[in-house]
């Protein structure tokens, strides 16, 4: 339902602290400074409050040069996160930016920004994760619509004298000075209407309420970059505001800010990747909603006629899929679409990158960075869909089916899908599972032929995820790794496994890196709604490398907890059981995964996620990759 407003408010409450008496920093007070010039630009009526705390200068002070009011402190920023939730009403918006030191706790390694504290004593106050997930929890049981920038890092293995880097160590001492203020067994996990597989963490309360968009992953370094000026700014502050900027950063969503910043990381600061959790659907900081936006890929120009995209065989890429380029990106100007776009086509699939042939080279730009548009997907072809000659508008159906990349093929020949007419509507049946999906297009309707193959292209998608596992490279990358699901009795399952489990069961999904390099993870639900959806609510999370003082075995290790659920529809019909499967792609290097999403089937004609099918990095990183699959039958008794 459209929730929208014709007036909201806005609020953005925006910290920064340079202020520190262990490992000052330079650039956080900037940071704010000058999203809080870009919000009133952007969105005049905004309410924007700024706490920071900057060096006293050469006045001889031993405090920071702000009025206290206006200090990042515990004391100042809660009352008012608390006062903007009291005034706000549902459908408005809150953005929190955050540019200082981050801390991770011990024992149990919660998350914590360091505020303001005690000047005359550490000057440091923890805000733990337990502490803000509850805030932000209490935000989005509001209806606010909250999206939260966290420009630190919370990496342990970071050097004391790298004044650049946005990290404290763990203080006991500070700990002890200010006890929690709410216990830490709560906010560990809430209740999750939309999905049924679910995963929390303290940070994601509801990943669907809000967004975060932190500098970096869980085991980088989030630095602050020095100008040719002088000036210092956190890297994810900086080049978030050229990517608003840029591309018109209110009216997109966030997984589309999200991608091109990613892209400036990767051309100017490579060794930090800036990670997003939460709902990537939402607008920042707007109310102007814009259209469905399909789903891109970054692209290099090699300036010889031909382009590096960023994704290969582990994303369905074939030799011969033709996409739509598009250049955008300088370090200060705005999207370069007057430049045009043209067609290339794949010519050399790799695993994680691939090479892309302009047809056309004379008409390109010189930009380096470009964004890619599937217009085919060969591999779609594997897939053929029996169209039985009675069908009602068959001509109109072959048409529109390849135009989705998607063949026609006779009655006796085998197939993938088959579609037939059926009074006043249509009937897809899938083969291999024995699913029927009936698409309530009128048959007589000439617009029919385009909702149906939209099915069938869903459905060819989501068999296509589940294909990739069986497509996966066998190669010593996976001796270096171990996935396997553990069940509610405490079996170990691998991949390739079926497990049987009770409505509301935990199953734990262990990874195990054996090797001397990082494992980035990503993890897919494949829902009985034909959906994939990413498990996470973010982009990808890390293994680290192997450590021989870690475990007996030298094994570096991480577990998720996934709360398997009959969807509430499906019960309500009577249907006590579902299908899922859990898919586990892992890759020694970043990638996305973005092109596999897909929406439920019945939410697919509003919530557009497509690659684009419609009418009309560094080559020295490993592209090895591997794929882990486990079939999933919750049942409710």
């Amino acid at each position: 339902m459209d929730d929208r407003r014709e007036s909201v408010n806005y609020f953005a409450i925006l910290v920064g602290i340079d202020f520190y008496k262990e490992a000052p920093l330079k650039g956080c007070v900037r940071d704010v400074q000058e999203i809080a010039k870009y919000l009133k630009r952007a969105q005049p009526g905004a309410q924007i409050h700024t706490f920071t705390a900057s060096p006293p200068g050469d006045t001889g002070s031993s405090l920071p040069a702000e009025d206290p009011s206006l200090w990042p402190t515990f004391e100042n920023i809660i009352p008012k996160i608390q006062e903007v939730a009291s005034i706000a009403t549902p459908g408005d918006y809150i953005h929190i930016h955050y540019s200082g030191h981050g801390t991770r706790t011990e024992p149990l390694g919660d998350l914590a920004l360091d505020l303001l504290g005690d000047v005359q004593k550490t000057g440091v106050r923890y805000l733990r994760g337990v502490e803000f997930a509850l805030l932000l929890r209490d935000l989005v049981v509001k209806k606010l619509h909250v999206s939260l920038v966290l420009d630190c890092c919370f990496s342990g293995g970071v050097s004391r004298d790298d004044s650049s880097v946005r990290y404290l160590h763990y203080d006991p001492s500070t700990d002890a000075e200010y006890p929690a203020t709410v216990p830490c067994s709560e906010g560990k996990e809430t209740p999750s209407s939309h999905r049924d597989v679910s995963m929390r963490d303290n940070w994601l309360v509801d990943p669907n309420g809000y967004t975060i968009m932190t500098a970096c992953g869980p085991h980088e370094r989030a630095r602050e970059i020095r100008l040719p000026n002088g000036e210092r700014h956190g890297a994810l502050s900086y080049f978030l505001l050229r990517t608003l900027t840029g591309f018109g950063g209110l009216g997109r969503k966030q997984g589309y800010i999200y991608r091109h910043l990613c892209a400036r990381f990767k051309k100017y600061w490579p060794q930090q990747n800036p990670m997003l959790y939460g709902n990537r659907d939402k607008c920042f900081f707007s109310n102007s909603f814009s259209e469905a936006q399909v789903i891109s890929i970054q692209a290099i120009n090699r300036n010889d006629g031909t382009f590096q995209l960023q994704a290969g065989q582990a994303q369905g890429i074939c030799n011969g899929d033709r996409f739509a380029i598009t250049p955008y990106d300088s370090m200060e100007n705005t999207f370069a679409a007057s430049q045009g776009s043209c067609v290339a086509t794949v010519t050399c699939a790799g695993a994680l990158q691939s090479t892309l042939e302009v047809l056309s080279p004379t008409t390109m730009g010189t930009q380096t960075w470009w964004t890619a548009v599937a217009l085919t997907r060969n591999y779609l072809n594997k897939y053929p869909v029996r169209v039985p000659r009675d069908t009602t508008f068959r001509e109109e159906l072959v048409a529109a089916l390849k135009e989705r990349s998607l063949c026609a093929v006779e009655d006796k020949s085998p197939f993938a899908f088959a579609v037939r007419s059926k009074g006043n509507q249509y009937e897809i049946s899938d083969q291999l599972t024995n699913k029927t999906v009936d698409v309530l297009a009128m048959a007589h309707v000439r617009t029919a032929p385009d909702q149906v193959c939209d099915v069938i292209q869903h459905l060819a998608k989501f068999t296509m995820v589940k294909d990739l596992a069986n497509d996966t490279p066998r190669n010593s990358f996976q001796k270096s790794l171990n996935i396997s699901l553990v069940g509610p009795s405490g079996d170990t399952f691998s991949s390739g496994s079926s497990v049987r489990v009770d409505h509301r069961d935990l199953v734990t999904l262990i990874a195990e890196n054996m090797g001397d390099r990082e494992l980035y993870i990503y993890i897919f639900d494949l829902g009985p709604d034909w959906q994939v959806e990413n498990i996470f609510q973010a982009s990808h999370d890390v293994v680290p490398r192997s450590q021989k003082d870690q475990t007996s075995r030298g094994t570096a290790r991480k577990t998720w907890k996934l709360r398997m659920e009959v969807p509430t529809e499906m019960t309500d019909k009577g249907q006590l059981y579902c299908n899922d499967a859990i898919v586990v792609f892992v890759t020694a290097q970043l990638t996305s995964f973005d092109l596999l999403e897909l929406p439920k089937l019945n939410e697919s004609a509003t919530r557009i996620a497509t690659d684009g099918i419609r009418r009309g990095g560094d080559g020295l990183l490993s592209e090895e990759w591997a794929c882990f699959y486990f079939s999933v039958v919750t049942h409710v008794r």
